[in-house]
């Protein structure tokens, strides 16, 4: 598996996530590799709302996305 700084041609990259299932799995485990934690109560259990795309967290009721707060972009 590549790290973070090597490169991956595009057809390697649909080898390896060949739908968007595979891609999901491989978000979630960078974002939460021990398991789902609520960034604002650090809870671990939370509902799937999938027509939103969304995770809530079942004990504060805060939702999230697999990509909120994944990429900076910072003014040049």
């Amino acid at each position: 598996m590549p790290n973070q700084y090597e490169s991956m041609g595009f057809f390697d990259f649909q080898k390896r996530y060949p739908d968007d299932a595979a891609c999901e799995q491989k978000l979630y485990s960078f974002r939460w590799p021990h398991g789902f934690e609520c960034q604002k109560c650090g809870h671990a259990l939370f509902y799937a709302l999938p027509k939103r795309a969304l995770f809530q967290c079942k004990k504060c009721k805060y939702q999230t996305s697999l990509t909120a707060g994944t990429v900076v972009i910072t003014p040049q």
